[in-house]
């Protein structure tokens, strides 16, 4: 009989349909620094030194949210019951892993990045901000929301060509690392550009904008003992 360490392997989902992948510690940590490691996008921020600066950024991170608290109470955009939930007593950075897609493995089978907020100190003001700007993506002209739709879509249009589609080319493409490609500056301008288009303003396009711009820009995570800032993008 074969004794196999399971310290050293790991087990992790497949990113898309159902499973699992059975991979090497080591191998697995490469995959997750293929996406920590980027510069434009990661900064380490306790890699140098044995002095974990973790509760002093948690700290400063718990400051400005309460100034926004402050500043969105003063203005009606939220109630003192959202107040006390948006303002975590305990928070600690999320943490990075990477799920396997094994639907690519002409790619060596990479890892999708993925930080849970559980627990982080923005994790409520994300939820809050997030409650609002997901009711503006689903009024989009061009939005699916899943691949059942999308399959839907497609047989409406066919019933509508009267069988005439011999001259239409199916086309489709992918963006790498689609979430922290998408830059803070041109994302906060989508939403604004949205927000201002609502009907009834509240919350204030303000209110949101900043929750939104406050959780990319102190979005703290975990792993390997290592904490990360991601400073351009937004998280998955």
């Amino acid at each position: 009989m074969r004794v196999i360490n399971i310290y050293i392997y790991i087990y992790r989902y497949f990113d898309k349909g159902t499973g699992w992948v059975l991979d090497t510690q080591d191998n697995y940590e490469q995959k997750v620094m293929e996406h920590l490691g980027d510069a434009d996008t990661f900064i380490p921020i306790n890699e140098a030194n044995n002095t974990s600066p973790i509760p002093k950024k948690i700290k400063e991170i718990n400051g400005i949210i309460e100034k926004w608290v402050e500043t969105s109470l003063e203005a009606g955009d939220i109630s003192k019951r959202i107040a006390s939930w948006i303002v975590k007593e305990e928070s600690r950075p999320g943490y990075d892993y990477c799920n396997y897609k094994v639907h690519k493995p002409q790619a060596n089978y990479p890892g999708r990045l993925i930080t849970s907020g559980c627990g982080s100190p923005t994790e409520n003001l994300a939820a809050w901000s997030d409650f609002y700007l997901k009711q503006l993506a689903v009024e989009l002209p061009y939005v699916l929301k899943d691949s059942s739709q999308f399959l839907y879509e497609i047989h409406k249009f066919n019933l509508t060509q009267n069988n005439q589609i011999d001259n239409i080319i199916l086309v489709s493409w992918d963006v790498v690392a689609m979430f922290p490609s998408i830059d803070n500056v041109m994302g906060l301008d989508a939403c604004q550009e949205l927000l201002d288009q609502r009907d009834v303003k509240f919350p204030s396009t303000t209110s949101i904008l900043e929750a939104t711009r406050i959780t990319l820009e102190n979005n703290i995570s975990f792993f390997n003992n290592v904490a990360y800032i991601q400073k351009n993008g937004t998280a998955m």
